[in-house]
């Protein structure tokens, strides 16, 4: 089963998500991700956050349907995604995919990542994911599976000084057991040769970043 959590972000194409929506997901809305899925008649399995950006017909769809919410004060410690995130990932999803992360508010977008790095050793696989692109963290010492065809781009961007014993298979620049730094792009727009393109690592957080529209 996979857990699915929608935030307040930007939804460009609502077809999009209608159509990664699976039978059995498990479906959490984090407070505002509430109107987007009342939008496309999704009904989420929880509510999760302080509710206050959530408008009053929304609530009442949410109450009429008898949908579980957690709700926190407004002046809590945690963002609702992260919250929402902690629920998801106690529950043990087989993966974890997050919708509505993107938008105006750089400050929620960079805090979204760092709070997905917290999760690395819960042994989930956690995505960002919006229509044009996929964000996700490596795990240390696995092959990582990156989820693309044949000729999409790809960057690893890292976020440790030093990324240690890199190696990837079925990228146009291959990593021969090499180390990456924080104050280099020399990783950045490479290129999937083979579909499902892979990468391992030894130590260090490195955030994979998939171009969906770009080849």
């Amino acid at each position: 089963m996979r857990t699915l959590i929608f935030l307040g972000g930007n939804y460009n194409n609502s077809d999009f998500y209608k159509k990664n929506i699976k039978r059995d997901d498990f479906i959490i809305a984090a407070d505002g991700g509430s109107n987007f899925l009342f939008k496309i008649k999704k009904l989420p399995n929880m509510v999760v956050g302080d509710l206050d950006s959530i408008s009053k017909n929304i609530l009442r769809w949410i109450s009429r349907n008898k949908i579980p919410v957690k709700k926190y004060r407004t002046d809590k410690d945690y963002t609702d995604f992260e919250l929402a995130l902690d629920f998801a990932v106690k529950s043990k999803p087989k993966e974890i995919i997050v919708f509505g992360c993107f938008g105006s508010r750089r400050d929620h977008e960079y805090s979204t990542l760092m709070v997905i790095s917290k999760y690395l050793k819960s042994g989930k696989n956690i995505l960002l994911e919006d229509e044009s692109k996929i964000m996700f963290f490596a795990r240390p010492n696995l092959n990582n599976k990156i989820p693309v065809p044949k000729g999409k781009t790809i960057s690893l961007i890292p976020f440790d000084n030093k990324i240690e014993n890199v190696k990837t298979s079925g990228l146009l620049y291959p990593l021969k057991n090499e180390s990456l730094y924080r104050n280099s792009s020399r990783a950045v727009s490479n290129m999937a040769v083979a579909n499902n393109p892979t990468i391992y690592l030894k130590k260090g957080l490195l955030l994979i970043i998939i171009n969906k529209k770009l080849v």
